[in-house]
């Protein structure tokens, strides 16, 4: 849509001016419409200067969120609305029946919802409220992950206590690693809160260390802490070495031969068996073959005698 144009409607122009020049609207630019449910008019009001938003407020209600906290908007957070739209706002104007004199038990609000916080906050005749946001992993998003005031400590009644809402882990951006070494690679993935596996495979194309394949593509966005598996190369497979075999026929053929001598010089010798009785010992040796070296010794003392 034209907004205005220059030169005017209707005014003459001459020869040499022919230009006409407009200005066209881009449309209504939309942003997201922030929650302020339980938080203060104060941080309202730094919220709604970073998204030229405008609030006014209306009518008090009574409500278990700290008194002069947001307890209703006009338009439902998330949705899309107008830059420079005025949302209306309703304050808590805490409970009347709350008595500040009674002791009470500070409930679990860990782990729950707002509203389901809201509910622990009316038993116990305490006032909640929010803090900041932050992002957790280790709580899902929109539940409370931290309290002012810890469980099962003792309160007065219309005890304010300030609660940290969780956003869910950070949404990070995958870096690409694929071609770099092993090392750089861990290094950017820490810089985005990210963990890895390695596996390694022979490659004939890259070095030993560097990454050949990423699980998540680079670009993408995941949650803060989730894991991306690396394939690294080993570098190219090494082929095993051929052994020569060393014949051992002749060396072999030689040490039969020599064994076969040994044997048959051995066989042939021949001893003659003792046959007459000798004094300590019965026998007499019997044959050329044999000779006892002294009287007193015993048979096994006796020599081959040629």
């Amino acid at each position: 849509m034209i907004l205005s144009q220059d030169p005017a409607a209707g005014k003459e122009v001459g020869e040499n001016n022919k230009n006409i020049y407009v200005i066209v609207s881009a449309g209504n630019e939309k942003v997201k419409m922030p929650d302020y449910v339980g938080i203060s008019s104060k941080k309202c009001a730094e919220i709604e200067k970073a998204d030229n938003i405008r609030t006014v407020t209306s009518e008090s209600k009574e409500s278990n969120i700290i008194p002069e906290y947001v307890v209703e908007q006009s338009e439902k957070a998330g949705n899309k609305i107008a830059k420079g739209a005025t949302v209306t706002l309703s304050l808590s104007a805490g409970r009347k029946n709350i008595k500040k004199k009674e002791s009470h038990t500070m409930p679990e609000l860990i782990g729950k919802t707002f509203d389901a916080a809201l509910k622990e906050a009316e038993k116990s005749q305490i006032y909640i409220g929010i803090s900041k946001h932050e992002y957790s992993t280790s709580y899902k998003k929109n539940t409370i992950s931290a309290q002012s005031i810890e469980k099962g400590k003792k309160v007065s009644g219309g005890t304010e206590i300030l609660l940290t809402i969780s956003d869910g882990p950070e949404q990070m951006k995958v870096p690409d690693v694929v071609k770099k070494g092993l090392e750089e690679a861990k290094v950017l993935l820490e810089q985005q809160k990210l963990k890895h596996t390695v596996t390694f495979e022979y490659n004939d194309e890259y070095g030993e260390g560097i990454v050949l394949e990423q699980s998540v593509k680079a670009g993408k966005k995941v949650d803060e802490g989730s894991t991306i598996d690396l394939v690294v190369s080993k570098g190219a497979k090494k082929e095993p070495k051929k052994t020569t075999e060393r014949s051992s026929k002749s060396s072999g053929g030689s040490s039969k031969k020599k064994s076969s001598s040994s044997s048959k010089s051995k066989s042939s010798k021949k001893y003659s068996s003792p046959s007459q009785p000798v004094k300590g010992y019965g026998y007499e040796p019997s044959g050329s073959g044999s000779k006892r070296k002294n009287s007193g010794d015993s048979l096994e003392d006796w020599e081959y005698v040629n």
